[in-house]
């Protein structure tokens, strides 16, 4: 726009900044061009994350968030050129990466495979393999530079729709997309990541059609501390919740007790008595064979209310975790071939109810079998109880590398030691359910740190156990179940039980420091397997053994609502903030700024009242918008229409005096055409186009 100075002879004529200026290109200027780039990165990098906190791949991340860096300024560069250019780049780019990949089919396949065995790694079906593709062998580098262009598709789109402002419904269904596909598989991404996507995508939005790089810059800084708020109080409220989860009296518990009660176990009684009819109608025999399985029923009616006698009575002397588990539990012939094993196995519970007198505060662990001696094929069974074996220090002399690798360390006292066992565990191994058998030359634990880098619960008990004995602490191998403290139910007699079931089996570590106490070393698992849930993984509520049915809805009803509300939130933020920044522009005086925003609100209202797109500043469109808008009375009209004329033409702005008036002329005519709105047009106008 042309500076227009008081006094200055002639006529200024204004370049105005309409659609048209936008759409060719969208802003100028380095600073503007750097923050589109900046976050169109940081939406790339919170997606691919929120991905990779279901769907877990692979490889070096740091190079892969570099090469998304530079794609993401390429690709906004892209967005800012032409129409033609654009068509024609992407043309011919798209074709040289189709001949490349063509010819070289392997980077194709380094590509494709580590995705889709991330995906299989969550949604593993049945006995079919943990990976199906074989991933090739390709440079650290080269596989980030593959793993960044998969995601170039998103980033143009991205890049797009922030330089033209058009489309953003596309990004919020893109940014939907892990979260959806983590929902089918039965899994929600974790709340770290959903954070910084929702902190990423509030950002992006509020700069989203910016034309400089100072408003940009402004809008993406206010939109940073608006979003840091609002995910400080969305933290802050999740908290009482989870207290709320985990009061006997709370409404979370009662609400579980009463949907058990009044909807659970009617929708199981009314299967076992439309069973019962069933195999009823379907009885055809002689009535000899009917008396004889009556007379079977009634039998195993009478064994059942002796059991049940016999278990009551049980309950009235106190039962308790002693008296269930006998020593003959962990008989030798039960000893597990360490080197055999290949994938994780549920049993079945064996119907065990365990029985406490509070509700444990974090996982309950039950044992079932000990292990002594180690001869790096398979642990040797000791007794429960709590006595101290001289088996509990000893440990192979032949783990050569395992002795060296812990004799290197600095350990000063058994805490350093489980530190230190932790950090290692974290950056050498992963959590897998089928991290195939040892070989026979190998050794279990050996072979699992230094070789394979991949186990479960028993792989990581095992070498935790024995690193803590060639540190030089007493420690002992157990197996049984790990039982989540949502499983216990609270019982008549004011004591809790919880049954145990087979999905429950783990494997942890024990040392002795005037007690034995639990050391879980297993790491977590972000992936899911059908037929198995992983075990527990820690000492808190939030172990991901397999939780009751209630429990399991109840959470991720909660979680759907959680997750509705922020979205609702963040829908009603970005159209605050394009409303603030409308007002901002409308109120700016200099040069007839503001004039010009004020008639470019009255220009978009007749457009969402039905006007035809036309030239705004033509006679025609000037009597349609008079003619739709009848909340403005003719003679205003008239001089808004002179104002206008004046500000783009005339050899002075109005004054203050004037742009006021029109400033409360426009905004009680905004205020009434909103409420003559109703329903979804009223919805349309208010946090759509951002009108009102």
């Amino acid at each position: 726009m042309i500076s227009n100075r008081k006094g200055q002879p002639g006529i200024c004529l204004y370049e105005v900044k309409n659609r048209k200026v936008s759409e060719s290109g969208g802003g100028r200027g380095p600073l503007l061009f750097l923050v589109r780039s900046l976050l169109v990165w940081l939406l790339a990098v919170a997606w691919q994350r929120g991905f990779q906190s279901v769907f877990p791949i692979r490889m070096n991340e740091k190079w892969m968030y570099g090469f998304l860096l530079l794609f993401s300024v390429l690709a906004c560069l892209w967005a800012a050129v032409s129409f033609w250019k654009r068509a024609v780049s992407l043309l011919i780019c798209g074709g040289m990466c189709v001949v490349w990949f063509w010819k070289k089919q392997t980077l194709l396949v380094a590509m494709v495979n580590p995705i889709a065995n991330a995906y299989l790694r969550v949604h593993n079906e049945g006995d079919i393999p943990l990976k199906l593709y074989q991933e090739p062998t390709v440079p650290v580098w080269m596989k980030g530079l593959l793993l960044a262009a998969a995601i170039v598709p998103l980033l143009l789109m991205w890049s797009y729709v922030i330089t033209k402002n058009r489309g953003r419904v596309l990004v919020f269904l893109s940014l939907l997309a892990p979260a959806v596909l983590a929902a089918v598989e039965g899994y929600f991404i974790t709340l770290f990541s959903c954070w910084f996507l929702l902190f990423s995508a509030g950002i992006y939005f509020a700069v989203c059609g910016g034309y400089s790089g100072k408003m940009a810059l402004k809008s993406g800084m206010c939109a940073c501390l608006c979003m840091l708020v609002l995910l400080l109080a969305g933290s802050a409220a999740v908290r009482p919740l989870e207290t709320m989860k985990r009061s006997e009296n709370g409404i979370y518990l009662k609400a579980r007790n009463e949907v058990s009660k009044n909807v659970v176990q009617k929708l199981e009684d009314l299967t076992s008595s439309s069973e019962k009819k069933e195999k009823k109608t379907d009885q055809t025999g002689p009535e000899k064979q009917k008396e004889e399985e009556q007379n079977k029923t009634d039998l195993e009616e009478q064994k059942t209310a002796e059991e049940t006698e016999q278990e009551k009575e049980k309950k009235e002397q106190g039962t308790t975790l002693s008296d269930q588990i006998s020593n003959e539990s962990f008989l030798p012939d039960k000893t597990q071939n360490l080197k055999a094993i290949a994938a994780f196995s549920p049993g079945d519970g064996d119907g065990i109810i365990v029985k406490t007198s509070e509700r444990p505060k974090g996982t309950y662990y039950y044992p079932e079998e000990y292990g002594g001696s180690y001869d790096g094929n398979s642990w040797s069974p000791e007794a429960l109880g709590d006595d101290v074996s001289p088996k509990y220090s000893e440990y192979p002399e032949n783990l050569e590398r395992l002795i060296s690798f812990c004799q290197e360390q600095k350990v000063e006292n058994i805490e350093d030691a489980a530190r230190f066992i932790q950090q290692e565990f974290e950056k050498q191994t992963v959590y897998d359910y089928q991290p195939g058998p040892t070989p026979k030359d190998q050794d279990f634990a050996e072979y699992f740190l230094f070789e394979n880098k991949r186990g479960f619960c028993v792989h990581f008990a095992t070498t935790a156990t024995l690193m803590y004995r060639i540190f030089g602490y007493q420690a002992r191998y157990a197996q049984g179940y790990a039982i989540p403290a949502s499983a216990f139910e609270k019982q008549p007699d004011g004591t809790y039980t919880a049954k145990v079931t087979g999905d429950m089996g783990h494997a942890w570590c024990e040392t002795y420091e005037n007690g034995w106490k639990v050391r879980e070393h297993t790491l977590p698992y972000t992936g899911k397997e059908p037929q198995v849930l992983p075990p527990a993984q820690n000492s808190s509520e939030n172990s991901p053994v397999k939780e009751p049915v209630v429990q399991k809805v109840l959470t991720k009803v909660l979680t759907a609502v959680i997750l509705l509300v922020l979205a609702v939130g963040l829908f009603l933020f970005q159209s605050a903030v394009r409303r603030k920044q409308r007002f901002l522009r409308c109120r700016k005086y200099r040069q007839g700024r503001g004039i010009l925003e004020l008639y470019e609100s009255l220009y978009e209202i007749a457009l969402f009242l039905g006007m035809e797109k036309s030239d705004p500043v033509s006679t025609k469109t000037f009597h349609t918008m008079k003619q739709l808008i009848g909340e403005i009375p003719e003679q205003e009209w008239e001089w808004i229409h002179q104002i206008v004329l004046q500000t783009l033409f005339g050899q002075s702005c109005p004054s203050k005096e004037e742009h006021e008036k029109l400033f409360r002329i426009v905004s009680d005519m905004v205020k009434k055409v909103g409420r003559k709105q109703s329903g979804l047009k009223r919805l349309e106008y208010r946090y759509i186009k951002s009108l009102g």
